[in-house]
């Protein structure tokens, strides 16, 4: 993956330079340069990419990149200044590689890891959870790798199971140390609920958040308010709205859970708006809307694919949709706001030979971008 940040139009190929220059100590040294003309061996198509990930944050100051200095070594996670592309390395580990870095806050981040070296039967611990501060501050672990109970010291908190899965930031709007993370009650996999729980990523405490029993899938509105959910008990399968002024549950649909054709599965909600994925009598399955205030579902699709299944995620900034993210022979992004599809049509015009991919910060008002180019010809 190569990647380029934007501030303005006119200094993408500036930036784009101090990018690489600002990741050079950290990442770039001993990685082959590719020559023009040369003929590459089928390694270079084979090999692990150097640069995994990058997320901005919030308020778009703070790049966060998974990155290593080569291809065989392990992936650690660096924090890279915008204005002054200073990197500071935040994670790094002898035996394993960052896998996933989210934001909490402008200041903050969550990291899960993996053995991206070790064949999958080898693979003994799971992915956890750590969080640290992008000056390098208030480490902490959150959720164990392993089966047994663990603890940091005698006044650390016991850390969270290791099948605990990671949700989301909860407070995307204002500046906050809490995620969503979700707790089998269980440890069958075969069907268990789920406890929602808003965990501080500073202190390690959490707070149950009450759902309907059986639920294994949560969607939030865009203050980070628990909204829609979707339960799996006795064969049958709902999608409940929660009321966010009451906190009342009522149910949108209810269904067979594996034999229903009618089903929806929930996306993203948009104010009176609930973007959900059903077939409708078709072959596959599209992006539809649900009208929550008549309880009605649009009789043609929002955005459909006539040979593929889509399994879409919303793009969206300051709590204002901007587009809709899916794959089907390639990574798609349809953006619905004007000023995205000029950017879009521009770096993909300076840019031909790559599927690029924009993302920006969630909090509107940061003129920045980072483009992620990805070819199956050209390896990055």
């Amino acid at each position: 993956m190569n990647l380029v940040l934007i501030g303005r139009a006119r200094r993408a190929r500036r930036l784009a330079g101090l990018l690489l220059a600002g990741l050079a100590g950290v990442a770039c040294a001993g990685q082959p340069a590719l020559v023009a003309g040369a003929r590459l061996g089928p390694e270079a198509f084979f090999q692990s990419p150097s640069m995994t990930g990058a997320r901005l944050s919030p308020d778009g100051t703070t790049l966060a990149v998974l990155v290593a200095a080569t291809p065989t070594d392990r992936v650690k996670l660096v924090a890279l200044d915008v204005k002054t592309l200073k990197p500071t390395v935040l994670a790094q580990f002898e035996h394993t590689d960052v896998d996933f870095v989210d934001w909490v806050s402008n200041t903050r981040v969550v990291f899960q890891v993996a053995d991206r070296q070790a064949p999958q039967a080898e693979v003994h611990e799971a992915w956890g959870l750590y969080a640290i501060n992008v000056d390098g501050s208030y480490f902490r672990q959150l959720v164990s790798q392993h089966g047994d109970k663990f603890f940091k010291g005698s006044e650390e908190r016991e850390l969270l199971p290791w099948a605990t899965h990671y949700v989301g930031t909860a407070d995307p709007v204002h500046d906050s140390n809490d995620v969503y993370v979700a707790v089998p009650a269980l440890f069958d996999h075969g069907g268990s609920d789920y406890k929602l729980k808003r965990l501080n990523t500073i202190t390690g405490h959490f707070k149950e958040i009450e759902t309907p029993p059986g639920a294994r899938g949560w969607v939030f509105d865009a203050d980070g308010s628990l909204r829609v959910t979707t339960t799996y008990l006795h064969g049958r399968e709902k999608v409940m709205l929660r009321d966010a002024a009451s906190g009342a549950w009522s149910t949108l649909t209810d269904v067979e859970a594996f034999t229903a054709n009618d089903g929806i599965d929930p996306v993203a909600i948009d104010g009176d708006r609930l973007f959900v994925t059903a077939t409708q009598g078709r072959d596959t399955r599209s992006l539809y809307v649900y009208d929550l205030k008549t309880g009605a579902l649009s009789g043609k699709p929002f955005l459909q694919s006539d040979r593929y299944d889509l399994d879409p995620t919303v793009v969206e900034q300051g709590g204002r949709l901007l587009g809709v993210r899916y794959t089907i022979d390639a990574k798609v992004t349809q953006w619905f706001d004007p000023r995205m599809v000029a950017l879009q049509a521009k770096i993909d015009d300076l840019l031909p030979a790559t599927a690029n991919r924009i993302s920006m910060a969630s909090r509107g008002g940061a003129r920045v971008y980072v483009v992620a180019s990805q070819s199956d010809r050209v390896p990055g």
